[in-house]
């Protein structure tokens, strides 16, 4: 009811342009299911829906947010795309944070997304979705963040080897000594 109210006072106001009136009034159809078309828009309108999309994803509303993805994916602009991408990967959303790195063509954008990406997936503790992006690079291109990602990964890797060695029967306690300096080396350095 709200939203009715507001697209009412929206459509009468002489303030805002009538391209902005065209795409506040197509982006209330598509969340109510009314329309599933998409409109060209112009740069301005393009970084209004991003904003739009990153709102509605930080308010929780995903499913609300991705009936405008494909909208978004016709913008020419794709570095608006990179934080929409980072909140797909804190909802572990991996099916659209793929389809949106499908789209982007710019090699520079593509480096950083993908940097991006896997550091959100670090971040949340999801090592192997961010192993899985930083493979997507090349490793000649990758930048200092995807050096440091694969870095911590590794780590990770040989924190896990070292437990289950120190967990196992077959390790003598010479050998588990020097495990135990190794790992706790590792923690102390990163």
């Amino acid at each position: 009811q709200n939203a009715a109210i507001l697209i009412k006072n929206l459509a009468k106001s002489n303030e805002i342009d009538k391209e902005t009136k065209v795409m506040y009034l197509h982006i209330q159809r598509i969340l109510t299911d009314k329309d599933t078309s998409i409109l060209p828009l112009q740069k301005k309108g393009y970084q209004i829906l991003a904003k739009i999309i990153e709102h509605l994803l930080w308010m929780k509303k995903k499913e609300k947010a991705l009936k405008l993805l494909d909208w978004l994916l016709q913008s020419p602009e794709e570095e608006q795309w990179i934080k929409i991408g980072e909140y797909l990967a804190d909802y572990h959303d991996v099916e659209h944070v793929l389809q949106i790195l499908s789209h982007i063509k710019n090699q520079h954008i593509r480096l950083e997304y993908i940097e991006k990406i896997a550091t959100q997936y670090n971040q949340n503790g999801k090592l192997e979705e961010a192993e899985k992006m930083l493979q997507r690079l090349d490793q000649s291109n990758m930048g200092v963040q995807g050096y440091y990602l694969w870095n911590i990964i590794w780590l990770q890797k040989t924190l896990k080897l070292i437990q289950s060695s120190l967990r196992s029967n077959k390790t003598d306690d010479a050998t588990k000594k020097e495990m135990l300096k190794i790992k706790e080396l590792i923690q102390n350095d990163y």
